[in-house]
């Protein structure tokens, strides 16, 4: 890495351990500021080192340190997941990334921006199916098992037949 995208990414993890003890110590809209200084640190990084796979991923997970309902910005999260894919289609982390972006999509759906949702829905039903694979895949028998596994398959099931519901896919909401 140059010195220049070391310092961008030096700033944004500050940013991200100032937002994480911000987070038990004051209100959740303070944290939203320090989180927003993270992300513009990343993706100035990413602009000098569009290919670098960690970036995106640290750029990616900042989304998760701000409150429900003041997202930063879905689009980018969504741009950082893509590239990181593009990149890495392997990398391990996607499974759980998988997981959040479900819930990043599900809290922009749900408490909306009056922009098309019609986009995030069909986004969302594609990141569904993406972690039912990987949760089929780590765990064959998962729906006849018990335990976390288990719970997770089943509130993941619950949470997608409700997006498909939405679309009017009832055949898709009770598979």
């Amino acid at each position: 890495r140059s010195d220049r995208v070391s310092e961008w990414v030096e700033k944004g993890n500050r940013a991200v351990r100032e937002a994480q003890a911000t987070m038990n110590t004051m209100p959740l809209s303070d944290v939203r500021p320090v989180a927003a200084e993270a992300l513009r640190a990343f993706e100035a990084a990413l602009a000098l080192a569009p290919d670098d796979v960690e970036l995106h991923y640290k750029a990616f997970m900042t989304q998760q340190l701000v409150p429900k309902r003041m997202p930063l910005s879905v689009q980018s999260t969504l741009n950082h997941l893509d590239r990181m894919r593009q990149l890495a289609p392997r990398d391990p982390r996607d499974p759980t990334m998988t997981r959040l972006i479900t819930h990043i999509l599900g809290r922009q759906i749900l408490y909306g921006t009056g922009a098309d949702e019609q986009p995030l829905f069909q986004r969302i039903i594609s990141e569904y199916e993406r972690e039912f694979r990987y949760l089929n895949e780590s765990e064959p028998d998962i729906r006849a098992g018990s335990g976390s596994m288990a719970s997770l398959f089943s509130s993941t099931h619950s949470n997608a037949a409700e997006i498909y519901m939405a679309v009017g896919d009832l055949k898709q909401a009770i598979w």
